[in-house]
């Protein structure tokens, strides 16, 4: 079941009901390597796509695009001050954000000061207002007030008196409100500041060319921060994102999952078997070709003791071959190829008894011998510290071909391999 084995277990089970053997070994190892790694791409890829659309916040870009001033006249009356003026100005607020809207929490508005004090509050946009992302407001402001009362005090009053020589007057647009992100829960505070500098030009003279002014955002709030003020910076930090995945993804797919060596007999030939039941003894020649590969790419398998072959007839054993020593090692990917050619005059066999003679006398009859070879060892893998136990089963049926008969075409054998041990 697949429940009791590994994915690629499972893999290789389904393409055995499904695909009736017509793809190859190799060729399913190939196609599930690729799939692997086209899933780890894909989901790195869109862990990049989320993480830049709705991980980073950009702020909103202010700009003044236009202003112009007609009149500006200050009057002092004993009690206050008050300013007379027509104030015309093009706001525009772009969303820097490609993939996230904005939504206003609070009303959003602009404030007109001079020498510091607020003369007058103009509203941009209501509560609930959205902004899509990547689009630019752009807001029409004219405002006047023949008594726009403004606490500017003696030094206001010295400051006014002074850029009115000049006709250069220093005004300041406060654009304030707070806003969501799309995705995000955190309120955030918005704020920039717009020094405009602006020649008086009254109803008849000449139009005043105005310098276009780049507003600056205050510093944003706790878990508002973004540091990608720029599209390079943003690009970098992106590209950053996607590298570190990408070598994380590749990392964790090299060696973070283990596949266990794979074992195929690939050829067998039994030219004797013939069991002596007075001495409990097997006279055998029998011929293998075992083929080993280490399926996992980036990883080396290194024996951490002696590897054997075991031959059993009837689930006992007759036989036991080594196939690799302590410390011999298979490189990711590497293939070995052991041809084991063994035989015996008289291969004791004392735990046989008359079941397994019975059996013998039965498969005799057939000329065909069910031989198990079974592979134990104990193996360690690259980088990683467990040692880990393999056993694997090969059950051949070998049809007797005495020296000078017809060869028997043998059917390739896959190995059964049993389940890994806890972190193997």
């Amino acid at each position: 079941m697949c429940c009791e084995c590994g994915c690629y277990e499972c893999y290789d089970a389904c393409c055995d009901r499904c695909c009736c053997g017509c793809v190859s070994p190799d060729t399913r190892e190939t196609i599930f390597y690729c799939a692997i790694c086209l899933l780890l791409v894909a989901a790195v890829v869109l862990l990049a796509v989320l993480l830049a659309a709705y991980g980073f916040i950009r702020h909103v870009s202010v700009t003044v695009e236009s202003a112009s001033l007609t009149r500006f006249n200050l009057s002092s009356p004993p009690a206050v001050t008050a300013l007379a003026y027509n104030l015309s100005l093009t706001l525009a607020i772009r969303n820097k954000n490609w993939a996230m809207s904005i939504k206003n929490t609070k009303d959003l508005e602009a404030g007109y000061s001079f020498d510091g004090q607020r003369f007058e509050r103009v509203k941009l946009a209501g509560e609930g207002e959205k902004h899509p992302a990547g689009k630019t407001r752009v807001y029409h402001l004219d405002s006047g007030n023949e008594n726009a009362y403004v606490a500017l005090g003696n030094a206001g009053v010295a400051e006014f008196k002074k850029e009115s020589a000049t006709g250069v007057f220093e005004v300041e647009v406060a654009v304030s409100g707070e806003v969501r992100y799309q995705a995000h829960y955190t309120k955030c505070k918005l704020a920039a500041t717009c020094p405009l500098k602006l020649q008086l030009a009254p109803p008849g003279t000449p139009a005043v060319v105005f310098q276009k002014v780049k507003c600056k955002l205050a510093a944003a709030d706790k878990n508002c921060y973004c540091s990608c003020g720029s599209g390079w910076k943003d690009g970098l930090i992106v590209f950053g994102i996607i590298f570190g995945a990408l070598l994380l993804a590749m990392l964790v797919a090299a060696f973070g999952f283990v596949l266990q060596p794979s074992f195929v007999v690939d050829d067998a030939s039994l030219t004797r078997f013939n069991l002596s039941a007075a001495t409990s003894s097997i006279a055998y020649n029998l011929t293998l070709k075992l083929v080993v590969h280490n399926r996992n790419w980036a990883m080396a398998v290194k024996n951490t003791k002696q590897m054997d072959a075991e031959y059993k007839f009837d689930g006992q054993v007759f036989e036991r071959i080594q196939l690799a020593g302590k410390g011999d090692k298979v490189g990711p990917g590497k293939t070995v190829v052991h041809r084991l050619s063994s035989g015996s005059e008289s291969a004791l066999v004392p735990t046989l008894g008359n079941a397994g003679a019975v059996e013998y006398r039965k498969e005799s009859a057939k000329g065909t011998f069910e031989v198990e070879v079974a592979i134990a060892g104990e193996v360690r893998y690259t980088a990683r510290f467990t040692k880990c136990k393999i056993e694997a089963s090969c059950p051949l049926k070998l049809q007797l071909a005495p020296p000078g008969t017809t060869a028997v075409a043998f059917q390739k054998v896959k190995c059964k391999l049993t389940k890994p041990e806890k972190n193997c």
